[in-house]
């Protein structure tokens, strides 16, 4: 995707993982998470990365703002988020994930984020641009989590999915 007209809308948001963590479970629904945003951000124009770190999920959403809007009302109302809090939000001039629907990465499996100390929710917009563009940096970490025993989860027939 290129650069935007001015339109473009950055939004980094934290919510509060509430997928279960038994075994399979959390893997096979990241999964299907990442193939739905795989299926539909590339047509709404959305680029960004999903960060799981310790029971929470740190996400920038990066494209036009009607676009991102929708989705973050949508996943605001998600049966898989709690907690739901905007940390951050700008218009840009260009994309930092330009080239993928969604990323994702479980900060268990990366090196240790810049400020590591500092929450998410009490970083300075200076220290959230640093851990984004800290992810982008490390692309290798970045995987869709699914395990070939893990059978996938299809959210799209489930109520108060915003993946679908």
């Amino acid at each position: 995707m290129s650069q935007e007209n001015g339109d473009l809308l950055r939004v980094v948001y934290l919510s509060t993982s509430l997928i279960s963590r038994s075994p399979g479970a959390f893997r096979a629904e990241m999964a299907s998470i990442l193939e739905a945003c795989a299926r539909r951000n590339p047509r709404l124009g959305v680029t960004g990365v999903l960060i799981y770190e310790r029971g929470r999920f740190v996400q920038l959403l990066e494209g036009p703002a009607e676009a991102v809007d929708a989705l973050l009302d949508d996943i605001e109302t998600d049966v898989r988020h709690g907690l739901f809090k905007i940390l951050w939000r700008t218009r840009a001039s260009r994309r930092l994930f330009e080239n993928w629907s969604m990323a994702f990465m479980d900060a268990a499996d990366a090196p240790a984020l810049p400020d590591a100390a500092t929450p998410w929710e009490r970083a300075s917009p200076v220290q959230l641009a640093a851990r984004l563009a800290f992810a982008g940096k490390h692309l290798s970490v970045l995987s869709v989590p699914v395990s070939p025993a893990s059978p996938a989860v299809n959210t799209a027939d489930r109520p108060g999915s915003a993946y679908a």
